[in-house]
């Protein structure tokens, strides 16, 4: 084999460099030539290594072989044992076995394991008791093996251990009954280490009388005590019970171990290491065409030049594995390596050098191409340096235009800003004008389109709020707060807000919340009744018949946590499956139809979905067509500073008291008879006024009237009113009070009190904390819990004078006439600086600030106002009220000085709450002539 022929010299080059080439290349090949040489010595130096270290490997694969050969020869033995330390455990479990359950039993082990030749059951007997054994059997004699192995009379001794129950794999079993293993001594010996040290002992050289061939056998002992496992010596020696005997065929325990490994050119012997020299062999297994056969008892040769014993333990017997290399061993490993690696070399080296001649060759035409392909990497060089030109004037137009949809942003926040306010205001003169108005002398029909009025600025200001928040959270703009709240008031305030709804459609509306759930939390109650809103806002449009429930409990309790499920479940149409996702995707519906039924902007899912997240829950929906839909979703609150996790609920001075609910809606039951238990009372609930009657009769009758009645109003055939009539007319003493809960409005209801004695109206869903005070009032029951002090009556309250900024006549006259309907004294300015200029001309208790104004804006007067009050030390307070409702308002209406904040459009109770509850206790005595409004 030699290289390609190297290429033809060009003949127009002259001689001199024609001889300079080939001595080149002559140099070129004296180094491959060097090379060549250099391999060859390095060929036969590892060559010659290996020869050496044959010996050493060949040594090292014997050692392994025969170390896993006699692992397994060890594993082997110590499974053949299992039905030992089966039966072992059979008799400490069991004070008597019975023959018929040592059979079955011991059969499993016979058919499962080939080695094994038998199963023996030999107690221990003293020797005073061997006449009793022998009496009550007259085919039972104590026996022992003579010199032949025949069975004979056993001879006198102080103990015994015959064979009482003996199981085989062959023929033989009734000649070992009787047989005594205390007259072999290798088994004797065996028998009392096993005894002494409690665990399973091994004896070899034994013969039982039916053993008529030379299979060599091995004896295993398990010592069985009475009680159970002993500790001392001296204990198992007093309370041995007997053993558990297996015999093993020792050459089928070592073949089925060895059957897999390959052992041609090895020997292998199994010793007793305790016996004398002439019965040492117990077996031995020699490799095919081997030179030295040996029988057991023959001894092993010793002169074999690779060998290697382990020991087998059992108890306190002691074998060995001995293994012994034959001639065999070495001719079956030759030393084919060496050979194989000096050919290799020598192959290699040719290889190698012919290789080296023909790079010779190549290396001009590599050069050739090493100056193409640098050519054709400085044209990608500057392929690349252009596309690098250009991605940098992408980067700078991605940059300008991220800069642009910044401002765009920018722009879009202020622009609901300012769609906020300038909607708010006149929402406040409208909204604010129907609570002034509401108050006045009305008659119905005038009372009526108020309540249109009412109505739609309502829905009005819920649709703006509903756009603002989506814009909001799409910003990433909304934060959440963390205050303390009640949840059952929470839960229940929000939902008496849609008690008329529910009785215009005749739906039973309720809420369940689970007794273990805490009351006091802390989180957002604000988003929490936002998204609760949504969600019976729209179960309650959908749904046209049946009942909207609201379900909480506890999914998981920390310390100081607790994860809620809330649970909105209702009977409507249902949703299909491929509308689920669409429904909560913004300004969607699942019917999209110009026709559809139900109006709505399709924010309200969208909201109440991103402000779970927000919470850190996630709301999911299970609906099936025609069934109803639930909504459900979990967030974790923490809390309340020094609430349990668990709040006693029960109320010892209503222990015991009896109650009947009455109601026919089955959830509204189960909600009433949970929270009446609850408290310690004992409830009764029924479905309908004549088994309301008929309870109360019968209560009566057995002499243990019912004091307490929970009645519902909307009832089918026999509503409550016929019932709370029923109930006055029975009169007497003993006559329950009566408390009626509906979803009716309270003066609906008041106007027919007077002809049915009924003690007192709640709003359903009805407050726990309302229904509790309405049971102790009407019982006359006092609460043993500490209560708050009551709130001081309107007259208590002292007249401020307030002082008004504001620009629009509207909102002017509102927060005037909602003013003095208090009794407090006002005056109105038009801008900032005529409150400025009103504060230094007269004194006010608080003033209330517009922001956006002409001329002089509320944060401008503010800063006047309090760049004044420096020199003098004093503190005006001062409320922001603003249209403004976009998240940062209240905290820049705080950082410029302000005190409070109120949002437009005006709610007379909120209004009240920050005017009156924050400075009327710092409310300074004006008399009426100390300034005018």
């Amino acid at each position: 084999m030699s290289g390609p022929a190297p290429s033809p010299l060009p003949s127009a080059k002259p001689k001199a460099s024609s001889g300079r080439n080939w001595l080149k290349g002559g140099a070129q090949y004296g180094f491959a030539l060097m090379v060549g040489i250099v391999s060859l010595l390095l060929t036969l130096g590892v060559w010659q290594w290996l020869v050496l270290g044959q010996s050493r490997s060949t040594e090292t694969e014997f050692t392994l072989e025969a170390e896993q050969r006699a692992e397994g020869i060890k594993r082997q033995f110590f499974s053949e044992t299992s039905v030992m330390r089966a039966l072992l455990g059979y008799y400490r479990a069991s004070q008597n076995v019975a023959p018929e359950e040592f059979r079955a039993f011991a059969k499993v082990y016979l058919t499962g394991l080939s080695s094994l030749d038998s199963v023996q059951w030999a107690p221990h007997v003293p020797g005073g008791e061997r006449r009793d054994w022998e009496e009550s059997s007259a085919a039972f004699r104590f026996t022992q093996a003579d010199a032949h192995g025949m069975a004979v009379q056993a001879e006198r001794r102080g103990s015994y251990f015959p064979v009482v129950y003996a199981e085989s794999a062959m023929d033989g079993t009734p000649e070992m009954l009787g047989f005594d293993w205390g007259s072999d001594p290798f088994a004797r010996a065996a028998m009392m280490a096993a005894r002494d040290s409690g665990e399973i002992n091994a004896a070899a050289h034994i013969r039982l009388p039916p053993m008529a061939d030379d299979t060599p056998r091995i004896a295993l002992f398990a010592p069985v005590y009475d009680g159970g496992e002993q500790v001392a010596v001296d204990q198992r020696r007093k309370h041995l019970k007997g053993f558990v005997v297996a015999v093993l065929r020792i050459g089928d325990v070592v073949q089925g171990a060895i059957d897999l490994m390959p052992r041609k050119g090895v020997d292998l012997y199994l010793l007793d290491s305790s016996a004398p020299a002439a019965q040492r062999v117990l077996l031995s297994i020699m490799a095919p065409g081997s030179k030295a056969k040996r029988k057991p008892g023959a001894g092993p040769a010793m002169d074999s030049g690779l060998f290697h014993s382990s020991s087998l333990v059992i108890g306190n017997s002691v074998f060995t594995i001995y293994t012994a290399a034959t001639d065999a061993y070495g001719d079956r490993r030759a030393a084919t390596t060496p050979a194989i690696a000096l050919a290799g070399g020598l192959a290699v080296t040719l290889i190698l050098f012919i290789y080296l001649v023909s790079l010779a060759n190549q290396r001009a035409r590599t050069e050739q191409v090493v100056a193409q392909r640098t050519a054709e990497l400085r044209g990608v060089n500057m392929r690349l340096e252009e596309r690098t030109i250009q991605l940098e004037e992408s980067e700078t137009e991605l940059r300008a235009a991220k800069n642009r949809a910044e401002e765009a942003t920018r722009a879009k926040s202020q622009f609901l800003a300012n769609m906020s306010h300038e909607i708010r205001t006149p929402m406040n003169g409208v909204i604010g004008a129907s609570e002034l108005l509401s108050d006045t002398r009305l008659n119905a029909s005038q009372r009526e389109y108020l309540a249109m009025i009412t109505q739609s600025a309502d829905a009005l200001l819920h649709l703006i709020n509903d756009i603002l928040d989506f814009s909001k959270i799409e910003a990433g703009r909304l934060e959440l707060e963390h205050v303390a709240f009640s949840l059952r008031d929470e839960l229940a305030d929000t939902l008496q807000a849609f008690a008329g709804r529910a009785t215009e459609k005749g739906i039973e509306l309720a809420c369940h919340v689970a007794l273990d759930v805490p009351d006091a939390l802390e989180g957002d109650p604000h988003r929490l009744r936002q998204v609760v809103i949504n969600l019976v806002g729209n179960a309650l449009r959908f749904t046209e018949r049946g009942e909207v429930v609201m379900d909480v409990a506890v999914e998981r309790m920390e310390d100081q946590q607790v994860r809620l499920r809330f649970a909105v479940s209702d009977t409507g149409p249902g949703i299909a499956a491929d509308k689920r996702k669409l429904i909560f995707e913004a300004f969607s519906q699942a019917d999209t139809s110009f026709t559809r039924r139900f109006g709505g902007t399709g924010l309200g899912l969208t909201i109440a979905s991103q402000l779970v997240q927000l919470m850190g829950g996630r709301l999911e929906l299970d609906s099936s067509v025609g069934r109803g839909s639930v909504f459900h979703f979990t967030i974790a609150f923490a809390l309340a500073q020094g609430e349990p996790a668990h709040p006693p609920a029960e109320q010892p001075s209503l222990h015991g008291l009896p109650v009947l609910i009455v109601d026919d809606n089955a959830t509204n039951r189960r909600i009433l008879d949970e929270i009446i238990r609850g408290w310690g009372m004992k409830p009764l609930a029924v479905e309908s006024g004549p088994k309301a009657l008929a309870a109360l009769r019968n209560a009566a009758g057995i002499g243990r009237p019912l004091r307490l009645v929970l009645l519902d109003m909307m009832m089918p055939d026999m509503d409550g009113f016929a019932v709370a009539k029923e109930i006055a007319r029975s009169g007497g003493d003993e006559r329950p009070a009566v408390i009626m809960l509906s979803s009716a409005q309270k003066d609906e209801m008041a106007r027919r009190n007077w002809a049915t004695g009924i003690a007192a109206f709640l709003l359903k869903p009805v407050r726990q904390s309302e229904l509790l005070e309405a049971i102790f009032a009407v019982l006359k029951v006092t609460v043993r819990e500490e209560t708050a002090p009551p709130e001081p009556a309107p007259h208590d309250r002292p007249s401020l004078h307030v002082l008004v900024a504001e620009d629009n006549a509207v909102n002017q006259r509102l927060a005037l006439r909602l003013l003095e309907k208090r009794g407090h004294r006002v005056k109105i300015v038009g801008d900032g600086a005529q409150a400025v200029e009103a504060l230094a001309q007269d004194s006010f208790d608080v003033v209330l600030m517009d922001v956006q104004m002409p001329e002089m804006d509320g944060f401008q007067a503010t800063a006047a106002i309090r760049e004044r009050e420096r020199g003098t030390g004093q503190h005006m307070p001062i409320v922001a009220m603003t249209a403004h409702a976009m998240r940062g308002d209240r905290e820049r209406c705080l950082a410029a000085g302000m005190d409070d904040y109120i949002s437009k459009p005006l709610r007379a109770e909120d209004f009240y709450e920050v005017v009156e509850g924050r400075f009327a206790s710092a409310a300074k005595p004006h008399s009426e002539e100390g300034s005018g409004p």
